[in-house]
């Protein structure tokens, strides 16, 4: 098996999801429905694979480039009503900011479970865009369905319109402070294991060959499983992904998955870190059961002083893949080995729009001499006091990991996920 690319396939995963037929039929031109039964020339073995009342996506494939009008076909044995939607740029001059959710018309499969709907891909972002494909077995406009199926298409449009990477640039919670760092990805990543000869580690840094944690070894992006990849000058993706055949765990522990992580600080205890100020990311999250990204700080001393010293550990966004739609979000502050040991956290239940996995989000936290404050999107979501050790230099992880208490399971996507990094800025206090 190679290294997973854009083009590589995967399956869809059933969750139960609430139906959407409230929403407005205003939006229905943005994803247009075509004749049921376009779908019948997938072959026999592919619709044998497809169990009753799943969505299965015969093409585009998983992670596909696309560009223009797209089409998407579906096979839902048993339903009978199969939407789409997906995010959309500002239209008509509409104060949206890009919240767009634009509904398709439903539409009825044909008697063997085949449908058509075709994408206009040059109507939305251009970059990572996912589309949100729901399945009920009741009729359009029925609300009393017993079985629904979702599955988050990702693709990457080629086209489309350039809108909002890299936006915002000047959030509202680093306001009078200085941007004293930004990684835009709009050059080859400069990565190693242990961040010797580059700009970031590739593990976390307070082992001397790297530390790691989770269901999922973090590969060195150097070697032949890289989970990395800067598309366009533009976005960071990183890959978690089924470990290919002969893969043995390097640490012992007999994990099956591979993923990745940056660190701004290295082994050697050298690279960027911040006393207090603003640290904030923009992505978009994957599918998938047991994906687990998250984007965090700790303070340089678990380095410099050993895991026997106590230490701030901030984690801006934690998002648990216990279901596809990753709706929920998590963020925490650790004060470990400290007098008392502290861990608390907050849980986010819902997004003012879409979920982490549909659209693009901003995660931040502002570190001041006495209060941690956690943003998403902008808006403040918790507040915590300063840990001790957070009153010194700090330096982020972001990373793409499996498992964290819940199962793993990709292989309904055909074992590859993609989480997509538009930016990671800090900003300082101005002296």
């Amino acid at each position: 098996m190679t290294h997973p690319s854009r083009r590589t396939t995967r399956r869809s995963l059933a969750v139960l999801l609430a139906p959407v037929f409230a929403l407005p039929f205003a939006l229905a031109s943005s994803l247009v429905a075509a004749p049921a039964g376009a779908a019948a020339n997938d072959t026999a073995a592919t619709a044998a694979t497809c169990e009753q009342y799943t969505i299965c996506v015969l093409s585009p494939e998983h992670r596909a480039d696309v560009n223009g009008n797209t089409t998407i076909q579906v096979l839902a044995p048993g339903m009978l009503n199969v939407a789409a939607r997906s995010w959309s740029i500002p239209v008509n001059g509409q104060p949206s900011q890009g919240k767009d959710d634009w509904f398709v018309q439903s539409a009825a499969p044909d008697a063997q479970g085949y449908v058509t709907l075709v994408f206009p891909a040059g109507r939305f972002p251009h970059g990572p865009t996912t589309v949100l494909i729901n399945a009920w077995n009741s009729p359009a406009g029925d609300p009393h369905f017993t079985k629904s199926d979702t599955h988050y298409l990702q693709l990457y449009n080629t086209g489309g319109t350039s809108w909002a990477a890299g936006a915002p640039s000047a959030p509202a919670p680093a306001a009078n402070m200085n941007l004293v760092f930004s990684e835009e990805f709009d050059a080859p990543l400069s990565a190693s294991r242990t961040g010797a000869g580059a700009e970031y580690a590739a593990a976390m840094p307070w082992e001397a060959d790297g530390a790691e944690f989770g269901d999922a070894h973090f590969a060195d992006p150097n070697g032949p499983l890289n989970p990395f990849e800067v598309v366009d000058d533009d976005y960071l993706k990183i890959t978690a992904s089924e470990a290919p055949d002969g893969f043995v765990d390097p640490k012992g522990w007999g994990r099956t998955h591979i993923g990745g992580l940056l660190s701004s600080l290295r082994t050697d205890a050298t690279g960027f870190t911040a006393t207090y100020g603003y640290f904030e990311t923009r992505f978009m999250a994957p599918p998938g059961l047991g994906t687990w990204p998250a984007f965090w700080l700790m303070s340089k001393n678990r380095v410099t002083e050993g895991l026997s010293s106590s230490a701030a550990e901030i984690d801006i966004v934690e998002q648990h893949g216990e279901s596809i739609s990753l709706k929920r979000s998590s963020q925490a502050s650790h004060c470990w080995r400290c007098n008392p040991e502290t861990n608390k956290t907050n849980v986010i239940n819902s997004f003012t729009y879409g979920d982490a996995a549909r659209t693009w989000h901003t995660y931040g936290v502002n570190v001041t001499p006495t209060d941690t404050v956690y943003y998403l999107d902008g808006v403040e979501t918790w507040r915590q006091p300063t840990l001790p050790d957070a009153h010194g230099e700090m330096f982020f992880m972001i990373n793409l990991a499996t498992g964290g208490g819940w199962p793993t399971d990709l292989s309904m996507y055909d074992g590859n996920v993609d989480m997509w990094v538009d930016y990671i800025r800090v900003y300082e206090p101005t002296p």
